[in-house]
Formats: C-alpha cells, structure tokens, sequence
C-alpha cells in the first residue's frame, strides 16, 4: 500500500512539475511579446537567446533615430497574440502562439517602390560630397510611408515558439519563426544586417 501512495505521490509532483514549467514558459512568451509589441525593446531581449536574429534585430532597431523607432511602435501596436497551448518536451516548452500583425512582405515592397520613386542612383549613393543626412531622410520617409499606409492587411501567422531554460529564465530559441510571424509573414533576413 505505501509503494502505491509513493507512485501516485511521485506522479502527482511530476505533472506539478511540468505544469509549472509550462506555466513559466507561457509567462516568458507573454512578457517578450508584450514587450515587443510596445517597442520595450531591452525587456524583449532578455526573452531571447544570445545570439540570433530576434536579438540582432533589437539592437538594430534600438540605433533607428526618433522617426524610425515610431513608425515600428506604430507597426509593434498592431502586433495581437494569442497562446493556444503548452507542452513540455525534455528540456523544452513548446508555446503554440497566433500571431496577427501587419503584412510585412507589403510593407517591404511598397518601401521598395517609395525608394525607387526617389530616383536615387548607385553612383549618388556612393558619392561622398552628398549630404547623407538628407539622403537617410528620404529612405525614412519612404519606410514610414510604407509602414503607416491605411490599406496595409493584417496576417495571421500560427508560430510554435521553442524556449529553453538558460541562467533560469526560459528563452526564445527559434526566434527567425517568431521574428517572421511577428513581421507579418517577411523573412527578417531580407531587413536585418
């Protein structure tokens, strides 16, 4: 009789166990993304793992100047998430998030088109007597433009956000499938350095 209290006792505290973890994980994706979609960019990146694209991508976006930064607010608070479940695999939680954010890859190209509308050549690009300033204005308004269009769509991406536990925190590993859910669909490698 004792063996099967111990059985059931042990079993018991192992489903604990891993609820607890799940319970953990879940909290990590809520926070990264609500961290994300306010642009709270150094709250995110503790979410992240050391050294892919969801962190390059934070450092690239906190050197954007004021208009920039605004323009990606302004895209980050259209970000809505939704966690569809939970589960443990070994040293692994796997988050089921839905993710509506605006579409990127239009974004992408009607910036394109913005760029290509100012009629900037290679040759100018590369000339050093210009004042870069002004150039880097242009190339702002032509993302801004694109991102603030109101016939931008929404798209639903579902992602499975894989974390694992490092230094006691649960961390993003595959953060290009996050990333591109995040971005609506656009591959964050055609964006990011």
């Amino acid at each position: 009789m004792k063996k099967f209290i111990l059985v059931i006792i042990s079993a018991i505290m192992l489903v604990s166990l891993v609820s607890c973890a799940e319970t953990s994980a879940k909290n990590s994706v809520e926070k990264f993304f609500d961290a994300y979609k306010n642009m709270d960019l150094s709250t995110a990146n503790e979410y992240v793992e050391g050294t892919g694209l969801l962190q390059k991508s934070i450092k690239q976006f906190e050197d954007y100047d004021k208009e920039r930064i605004d323009a990606l607010k302004y895209w980050g608070s259209n970000i809505n998430y939704k966690i569809l479940s939970t589960e443990k695999s070994g040293s692994e939680v796997k988050v089921d998030v839905k993710v509506t954010a605006l579409n990127g890859s239009q974004i992408y190209d009607e910036y394109m088109q913005n760029v290509k509308s100012l009629g900037i050549s290679q040759a100018t690009l590369n000339d050093n007597t210009m004042d870069g300033d002004a150039v880097g204005g242009d190339f702002d308004n032509a993302f801004i433009t694109a991102i603030e269009n109101q016939t931008n769509e929404m798209v639903t991406t579902n992602v499975t956000v894989v974390l694992k536990k490092d230094n006691g925190k649960w961390k993003i590993q595959n953060d290009k499938e996050v990333l591109q859910a995040m971005l609506g669909g656009l591959n964050p490698e055609v964006v990011i350095s």
